[in-house]
């Protein structure tokens, strides 16, 4: 089955090469891929018939005139945004004229040798370079012109795409180093981050200032600037804060639970020179040499305390106060510690009896305090508060 496969593959790729040639696609006027098709041809087996190399010409000629056509129609047009198309189709001319170039001179067993009319794009692509560079440079003046007027930073922002492309095409083109350096200020989105004031008596002063730092310090959007101390009162666009309703901090539990149930251990009698010693015989891998009954005290510790951060974010409009967006939150921290012992005596009533065998537990953790359940409940705001800021909207 799996040799039928592959014969059935390899036919397929047979008859998709056999059907995909040079001439054909010169016929549907697939010039690009005609010459992408012979220069492969041509990398495996220079000596080509000479109906190819004359397909490969004639595919190479009429491209090269439709794109010429081309370039000439739309430099006739009264529209300078038509010269990022005339620089790609050079970009395409070279690129096709590079590859050919390489496999020169291309000649066959039957004394045919390939003629290609390379044409020199040198002060063409200049002229297209310096024509897009200056339609996208008036684009950029034009709209920080607009940002001067109505203050919309989204325009500086589009300003400093455009002057990107005219960096892209000629660096340092006019004034257009200084034109980026302003769009780059302003457009970018200033926002202060802070605690409501009513937060202030729930949460110590130095956490809240941590949250906030840290907040900041992590942050790398090239568009949004974040400020967590006040600066200047024409700076802020946003303000971003954090309204902090409710602290409810549970207080210490500690549950014990006790039960007791009959088992059936398998001991064995180790003799020293003191006493006698009864040990669990499954432990260690000694060998059982009798059963015995026991009653076995459980007991169970467990140690819980539980605290939750309650209220909201809020984004407002730094100038005029109005509300922006806002988002519930919750945040919980929770402590959880427990062990069990199991206390091992024979027979079926421990009165009067001796303990054979204590299994001790998990150690028992101690119970934090308030301030650093506080301080770990925070960390999980801070990724919260982290995800709300992302999500200012810069336009």
């Amino acid at each position: 089955m799996k040799n039928r496969y592959f014969l059935f593959l390899s036919c397929a790729v047979f008859f998709s090469f056999s059907c995909r040639s040079v001439e054909k696609l010169v016929d549907k006027g697939r010039y690009d891929e005609a010459i992408d098709l012979a220069v492969d041809k041509l990398g495996r087996n220079k000596n080509l018939p000479t109906k190819h190399i004359r397909a490969l010409e004639e595919g190479f000629q009429r491209i090269q005139v439709r794109d010429l056509k081309r370039i000439d129609y739309l430099k006739g047009e009264l529209n300078d945004a038509v010269w990022d198309e005339v620089y790609d189709i050079i970009e395409r001319i070279e690129s096709r004229q590079k590859r050919l170039d390489l496999l020169m001179p291309i000649d066959n067993d039957e004394g045919y040798s390939a003629h290609f009319d390379f044409i020199g794009t040198e002060s063409l692509k200049n002229e297209a370079r310096r024509g897009a560079a200056r339609f996208h440079y008036n684009v950029a003046k034009h709209l920080l012109d607009d940002f001067d007027s109505v203050r919309d930073r989204s325009l500086a922002r589009a300003a400093f795409d455009e002057l990107r492309i005219v960096h892209e095409y000629i660096p340092g083109f006019e004034d257009s180093e200084k034109l980026l350096s302003k769009a780059k200020d302003e457009g970018v989105v200033h926002v202060l981050l802070k605690w409501h004031p009513s937060s202030s008596d729930l949460i110590p002063r130095n956490l809240r200032d941590q949250l906030v730092v840290e907040a900041e310090e992590n942050k790398d959007r090239f568009w949004i600037r974040y400020h967590d101390v006040f600066e200047d009162e024409g700076v802020y666009d946003i303000l971003a804060q954090i309204v902090l309703e409710e602290l409810l901090a549970g207080p210490d539990r500690e549950e014990v639970n006790r039960s007791q149930e009959s088992r059936v251990l398998l001991l064995e009698k180790e003799k020293t020179p003191q006493t006698d010693i009864d040990t669990i015989g499954v432990v260690d891998g000694l060998k059982p040499q009798k059963s015995e009954e026991t009653l076995v005290h459980i007991v169970e510790t467990i140690r819980t305390k539980t605290l939750d951060l309650k209220g909201f974010f809020e984004m407002r409009d730094y100038a005029t106060g109005k509300l922006l967006e806002r988002q519930p939150f919750v945040v919980s921290e929770s402590f959880y510690s427990s062990t069990v012992e199991e206390f091992y005596y024979r027979g079926k009533h421990p009165q009067g009896s001796s303990i054979v065998y204590i299994k001790q537990g998990d150690t028992l953790l101690p119970f934090p305090s308030t301030e650093k359940m506080v301080r770990q409940a925070l960390l999980k705001l801070k990724k919260r508060f982290d995800k709300f800021v992302l999500s200012i909207q810069t336009s």
